[in-house]
């Protein structure tokens, strides 16, 4: 994942968190040195002493590591307290031991900076010997080295597939398994040669592009399943691998290297390489680009027949039908397509573009009969697609200006706490553009009553909102008290601020106690603090002090409270 350095806390675990700013704390961070751009290496010491590196840009960490042995996530203590460091002067800390300061020592030059001298110094000759002498010596570093300049040999697949397979070695362990951290560093191993290769078309290098790509998802799919590859990067490799072959095969790639392509595609997916992941089936949307013959027309659909073995409602036999409507596109006419969708109208794609036809061609009879078969089929076991189906209903509805539709589908539209096709204010203003304004408080008043009948430990949102759009402050602050919480309190704040600050300090001030009686531990009570200095914004410090001499006396015997309460 990637860190925002001003949020950093956010994004981290708790109890890392913790353990890297008690690091922080203790001075255990030493020799933070910026050797290049945004690249900053530091010692930590602990029970060992270890090395992070960090690459910031734009105030984001793209690229951390730790030589530490902790995998159980993908940010160790070691990297946080490192990053207490960077932010001190932001966040105001300060260590318990002071470390020195690298700042002193800005006169010397970085390790980076001497390295750069020196090959500007080496011959070509020397640095060629150092070069051998090292890929001699390590095994590691001479598979490294071959697989970055690979591309310089004679393009062979083979080499391509020795190679990889040789850095998977090299970062599994004596079983066979690839670890988190070393998961991480073959992924982003070959990422980066296939972030290159991608250029290699353009420099008359088709052919090693194709057998990088292919060697990679090759060798890729067969650890992926006996790899911790919790940091995504393995996977990664796998996708990055499959759109360069996509781009490729979409670019007019020419013969032999088109039908060996088409031929790869098609022993991968019968081979069931990738055989329960995506990228099953975005092997053959390769082998669909490539399709030129009617034998080879006539090969994929054999292959796609598989689809009577998968239940009409499974997530593979959908696959199958778009796959196979992709064949039918590129090797036949649209009303070739129309006819297939047509006969396949559990897809929901296809029905989608079939509504959208319809609708185009103002075929208002032919949208409202594929949007209710639609409702009809989906309303018990797919809320999510009945509300597609109900969404075209709606824009049929707004072209012929049906009113009482209109609002019929808007306010259930309005209902729902959340809606994917439009944001809820814009059905309360639809609404509110149709109902007569006479008529309009007792409406609102209904759709409220209707919302907390319907999903009454889910309201607080729905109806927060619409006292929002209403201006009803008087109402978002009475309805506070029957949900109460921190964030619903700091959702409502903008709005009630200035009118009820002392109100929103009491509803504070309650909802810290009660947190506090269920609720132990550091991070609990720096929450609370958070919410104390919140009290003291709105203008409450006298509340908030009395609320602080409380917490002190009734909470004593708790350490960490007291001492968090000491540094509001």
């Amino acid at each position: 994942m990637k860190i925002q350095l001003d949020r950093f806390e956010e994004q981290i675990d708790e109890v890392i968190l913790q353990r890297g700013l008690n690091y922080f704390k203790k001075g255990y961070v030493t020799d933070v040195e910026e050797i290049g751009p945004g690249d900053y290496e530091a010692t930590v010491n602990g029970r060992e002493i270890y090395t992070v590196h960090l690459h910031v840009e734009k105030g984001v960490v793209t690229e951390y590591d730790c030589n530490c042995p902790y995998d159980q996530g993908p940010v160790c203590k070691h990297i946080v307290a490192v990053l207490f460091y960077l932010q001190q002067d932001v966040l105001h800390l300060e260590e318990d031991i002071p470390t020195k300061k690298t700042a002193k020592k800005a006169k010397k030059p970085s390790d980076m900076e001497q390295v750069d001298k020196i090959l500007h110094l080496l011959s070509h000759e020397e640095l060629k010997a150092f070069v051998r002498d090292y890929c001699k010596k390590d095994k590691q570093v001479r598979g490294q080295f071959l697989f970055n300049y690979m591309d310089l040999c004679v393009g062979q697949k083979e080499l391509y597939a020795q190679q990889i397979q040789a850095l998977i070695k090299s970062h599994s362990d004596r079983y066979g398994f690839i670890e988190y951290r070393d998961a991480a560093n073959l992924g982003r191993s070959v990422c980066g040669l296939l972030d290159e290769a991608a250029d290699w078309p353009q420099k008359g290098k088709t052919a090693q592009a194709i057998y990088l790509a292919e060697a990679t998802i090759e060798k890729m799919a067969d650890v992926i399943n006996n790899t911790d590859d919790s940091s995504g990067e393995i996977g990664c490799c796998i996708s990055i691998a499959i759109q360069l072959l996509a781009d490729i095969a979409g670019s007019g790639l020419e013969s032999p290297s088109r039908e060996e392509l088409f031929q790869w595609a098609i022993k991968q997916y019968k081979a069931n390489t990738l055989e329960g992941w995506d990228w099953h089936f975005e092997v053959i949307r390769i082998a669909i680009d490539l399709v030129q013959s009617p034998q080879e027309k006539k090969q994929l659909l054999s292959i796609l027949e598989k689809i009577q073995s998968y239940d009409e409602d499974s997530w593979n036999y959908q696959q199958i039908l778009n796959l196979r409507m992709q064949i039918i596109r590129k090797t036949e006419n649209e009303e070739a397509a129309i006819r297939f969708m047509e006969a396949n109208l559990s897809n929901p794609t296809f029905r989608k573009s079939l509504i959208e036809k319809a609708l185009s061609e103002k075929n208002y009879p032919r949208v409202e009969e594929l949007a209710n078969e639609g409702i009809k089929q989906d309303e018990k076991n797919k809320p999510g697609l009945m509300d597609d189906w109900k969404n075209y209903l709606l824009t049929m509805h707004l072209q012929q200006g049906d009113k009482e539709q209109i609002m019929r589908l808007a306010r259930y539209f309005l209902l729902q706490s959340y809606s994917r096709h439009q944001p809820r204010q814009y059905y309360y203003d639809l609404l509110k553009s149709l109902i007569p304004e006479e008529q309009w408080a007792a409406y609102v008043d209904g759709i409220i009553a209707e919302i907390c009948r319907e999903n009454k430990y889910g309201a607080f949102q729905p109806v927060a909102e619409i006292y929002i759009w209403e201006k009803q402050w008087d109402k978002l602050l009475a309805w506070l008290p029957q949900y109460p919480n921190f964030y619903h309190i700091e959702q409502a704040e903008p709005y009630l601020k200035e009118m009820y600050p002392q109100e929103l300090a009491a509803l504070y001030q309650d909802t810290i106690l009660k947190y506090l009686e269920r609720n132990v531990g550091r991070e609990h009570y720096q929450k609370c603090c958070q919410y104390i200095r919140r009290m003291i914004k709105l203008g409450a410090r006298p509340m908030a002090t009395e609320l602080i001499t409380q917490l002190q006396t009734q909470y004593r015997n708790r350490r960490a409270l007291l001492e968090e309460l000491s540094q509001v």
